[in-house]
């Protein structure tokens, strides 16, 4: 959101202020543009000039599931507060792996409230 580059390409101009109109700060993907050649050549630019951060895709062994949990949380003087984020029920998920480190144990107990 803080780099600025004048792109070459009209195709790129046009796909950078169609996201910047459309998906201001979140997340979207090539498949919502109208054009995707268009989105294509816009996005390999912004890309390579550091105008769009890529949302990185979770990989796993074939057969196997990749979870990631990420919550937005508000710091204040007197306490910390989850404002987006879906409840974690921990009960339903089991893995044959465990965390030894007895300081990420302690820094995961941690209330997310």
């Amino acid at each position: 959101m803080d780099r600025s580059y004048n792109l070459k390409l009209k195709q790129s101009r046009q796909f950078i202020n169609d996201v910047l109109d459309r998906y201001p700060s979140f997340c979207f993907s090539l498949n919502s543009f109208e054009d995707p050649i268009v989105a294509r050549i816009g996005v390999k630019e912004c890309l390579e000039h550091e105008m769009l951060v890529p949302y990185p895709v979770l990989s796993e062994k074939a057969g196997t599931f990749v979870a990631q949990f990420k919550y937005t949380v508000i710091i204040t003087k007197g306490k910390t507060s989850v404002i987006t984020g879906l409840p974690l029920d921990e009960a339903q998920f089991k893995s044959e792996h465990a965390i030894k480190d007895q300081a990420i144990l302690d820094l995961l107990a941690v209330s997310m409230n």
